[in-house]
């Protein structure tokens, strides 16, 4: 099955979202991550998504522009995903509302 990816821009921070989730709150939703800028993701396999949003660089520093993607082409310098849909979030309800619209 295709991963559900956000990208948010700003801060070159991908999120993953692995199948197996439906049915979950969305805030603890399985997921993982990586910080393209820093080059970190996170120390376990998958960790919930409001783990992710605590992390200082998103919560820190809304509005974010977030796009959404599925499959992307290159690696590091050459990333280059193909982007569905944007849109600027303010805050945590504008990104859970942003899940819900995309159906992830």
């Amino acid at each position: 099955m295709i991963s559900e990816k956000l990208h948010f821009q700003e801060i070159n921070l991908i999120i993953y979202f692995p199948s197996g989730n439906k049915g979950r709150d969305t805030m603890q939703y399985s997921v993982a991550y990586l910080d393209r800028k820093k080059g970190v993701s996170q120390s376990q396999k998958r960790i919930s998504l409001a783990r992710v949003l605590a992390i200082p660089d998103i919560k820190e520093r809304y509005p974010h522009t977030v796009k959404h993607y599925r499959e992307s082409s290159g690696k590091g310098q050459r990333f280059s995903p193909l982007y569905l849909e944007t849109r600027v979030v303010k805050g945590v309800d504008d990104l859970l509302d942003f899940l819900k619209h995309l159906n992830i």
